[in-house]
């Protein structure tokens, strides 16, 4: 029976080998139908990379003819992907020494072409720098040299791929076996579990044979078998091994069932390894399974077995790490940390003598500027009479600017308190004219009853009398009410036109702006009787007291309210048909914020001077009618409130303007 399984064995690897061999083959044909040293160099790379873990030998002898042809074509790209290729072909053969050497030549060519290059010599694209430095590290870590191995590694690491993921599985992966085979077993299997949780993300199950193998080797270390066989069974398991990793993954296996001491176990899974090394040469490989079969037959008692075997690892082991290669390779490594050192020292001289040119530079420089400064100094001198001339007239120009601004600024004023002495003066007189009409009738009253009582109070009876002082007193009454309502006025007027104290106070605004439109449309009233106007008011009740400066919030009301009236005023004297001019003002709470929204149906604002309205000194008042003033100083005393004023217009249907006030 277990010879069935090892011949049905032997089938299915033939059969993978065949569909190798047979992209080879056809690689191979296309060699003849090459014309030019550059396609057939191509070539050669080509069957070299496909034929490397299957025939090592075939990939050699191709890499061997693809470098002769580089350097034929001076081509240093296929220079130093067919130096990658000797190298790696021989690591596989177990020729270290040599493998280093080629590798760290080509890393040499790499270095003067560009460390940002991409190949795609494998499943993806992969920067050439990291694939050298990856092939290094492992050739130093077969050699047992973890230092160098580590080293390299780290340095192949920084590299970037285009999927980030892949690269740190990957680094994650070749760490985890240099920690397995320098025996530090607990990062071996930390960094393993992370490369495979990577891989299981990236491709939704284990593809990268190497981690669930270098994973099983550790398990196995600790003595954790099951764990150890679960990892080699995945590693077996996955579509597409490498022959490679076929036999460390059934090696694997036979040394951890010999471990457990099942015989029988270990010398099946130790004969599939044999069946699939017999189609390919993997040195290293084969020493382990050496070595496993002397430790079977040293178990199963079988001493003349036990001895053809270590002779065996002996002497394979001894053509692979004999004194001569290690010391080989040895000099190599140092003779490269010696060039590294000495690339060092030239980068550090070449740093210092660009220093010095800087230094030099930086003093030629400084002499410059120094000449410069001085002749400049000598400009200075000479302009600094002519400077001071211009600073002059420059001063006396700005104190007559100064001076026409605050007359400026005290017209406007004298404006403003024009128009509020007219509003006062029209708001006042319904009162006056009461306390006056009401004064007439007492003196007739009182005329009356003194005739009636100078003639002995013959004619006129005692309840007429009382009748009369009634009148009299009722009409003192009215008098006295209507002479409150005149004080009131004038009292609220006068706060409002009074200078601002600057301090804020809790002050109605609903009746703050019902007074102001009062006002303003008494005030133009009393210019042109013939006017009149549509008032509409909507205050919300909710809106209350708000801190602000009565006398300035005044002012900036009594201002939109003043260019309101004038702009349906102006468009009333256009004369069109069916224009009824009309003002509406109106308060609400949004948003924690209290909004006046003045709305008018005049004139409106053309769009091209809408940004300029805000601006000092802008008007669109015909000339001696308005100083420009009026919009600008309601923007700054809104925004010294913390608040915000807004303009929406359309020339020739109206304007409306909202302040916008912390509640």
């Amino acid at each position: 029976m277990k010879k069935i399984f090892f011949i049905l064995l032997l089938s299915l690897v033939s059969r993978d080998v065949y569909s190798q061999d047979k992209k080879i083959d056809s690689l191979k044909q296309l060699i003849t139908g090459v014309n030019d040293d550059s396609s057939a160099c191509n070539l050669f790379l080509s069957i070299g990379w496909n034929s490397l873990f299957s025939y090592s030998d075939t990939a050699l002898r191709y890499a061997q003819r693809a470098l002769v042809l580089s350097k034929a074509l001076k081509d240093s790209k296929k220079e130093s992907e067919a130096m990658l290729l000797n190298g790696y072909a021989l690591l596989v053969t177990g020729d270290y020494p040599l493998a280093l050497e080629f590798l760290l030549q080509g890393l040499h060519i790499e270095e003067r072409i560009h460390p940002a290059r991409m190949t795609e010599v494998f499943y993806a694209p992969i920067p050439v720098f990291q694939l050298f430095y990856y092939v290094i590290s492992e050739t130093y870590k077969d050699m047992g040299d973890f230092e160098n191995a580590l080293l390299y590694l780290r340095k192949g690491m920084v590299f970037k791929r285009i999927d980030e993921r892949d690269n740190l599985m990957e680094g994650f992966a070749r760490l985890s076996q240099i920690y397995e085979r320098a025996n530090q077993l607990d990062s071996a299997i930390f960094y393993g579990k992370k490369a495979f949780d990577l891989d299981i993300q990236l491709n939704g199950r284990s593809e990268r044979t190497p981690i669930p193998i270098s994973l099983g080797n550790a398990y196995s270390k600790k003595n954790d078998f099951s764990s150890a066989l679960k990892y080699y069974h995945i590693a077996l398991n996955t579509n597409e091994i490498e022959k490679k990793d076929v036999v460390e993954a059934y090696n694997g296996v036979a040394n951890t069932f010999l471990l457990m001491n099942e015989i029988d176990s270990a010398t099946y899974y130790v004969h599939q390894c044999i069946a699939t090394e017999e189609l390919r040469s993997y040195p290293l490989g084969t020493l382990n399974t050496y070595k496993i079969l002397a430790d079977i037959f040293k178990k199963t008692g079988e001493p003349d077995s036990v001895v053809k075997y270590l002779e065996k690892s002996i002497f394979l082991g001894d053509s692979l790490f004999n004194q001569r290669k290690i010391h080989s390779a040895q000099n190599l490594s140092f003779n490269e940390r010696l060039r590294q050192q000495e690339i060092a020292q030239e980068k550090k001289e070449y740093i210092a003598l660009i220093k010095m040119y800087l230094l030099l530079a930086a003093a030629a420089v400084f002499l410059i500027i120094a000449f410069l400064l001085y002749r400049n100094n000598i400009n200075k001198q000479r302009a600094n009479s002519l400077l001071q001339k211009q600073k002059e007239k420059v001063e006396m120009a700005l104190t007559e600017l100064r001076t026409t601004q605050a007359q400026l600024i005290q017209s406007e004023k004298m404006a403003s308190l024009g128009e509020l002495t007219a509003g006062i003066a029209h708001e006042i007189q319904n009162p006056l004219n009461f306390v006056n009409n009401f004064s007439e009738v007492n003196n007739e009253l009182i005329e009356e009853l003194k005739s009636h009582l100078a003639s002995g109070g013959t004619k006129i009876k005692i309840e007429e009398q009382d009748e009369i002082l009634n009148d009299i007193f009722e009409n003192n009454e009215k008098i006295a009410l209507h002479g409150k309502r005149a004080d009131a006025i004038v009292k609220g007027m006068l706060q409002h036109s009074r200078m601002s104290t600057g301090q804020k106070e809790a002050t109605d605004i609903n009746a703050l702006c019902d007074e102001c439109v009062r006002l303003a449309y008494h005030g133009l009233r009393a210019k042109d009787n013939s006017f009149n106007a549509t008032i509409g008011t909507d205050f919300d009740p909710n809106v209350g007291k708000v801190n602000v400066v009565p006398q300035d919030m005044g002012r900036v009301l009594l201002n939109l309210i003043n260019n309101a009236l004038y702009a349906v005023s102006e468009k009333q004297k256009q004369g069109l048909n069916g224009y009824e001019p009309a003002l509406g003002i109106a308060t609400t709470q949004r948003g924690g914020r209290v909004e006046i929204e003045v709305k008018d149906n005049g004139i409106g604002i053309p769009q091209k001077i809408v940004d300029k309205i805000f601006q000092p000194f802008f008007t669109t008042k015909p000339t001696g009618q308005g100083t420009g003033l009026g919009l600008s100083l309601a923007y700054d005393i809104i925004k010294a409130h913390g608040g915000e004023l807004k303009v929406e217009t359309k020339e020739g249907e109206g304007s409306e303007f909202v302040v916008q006030l912390p509640a």
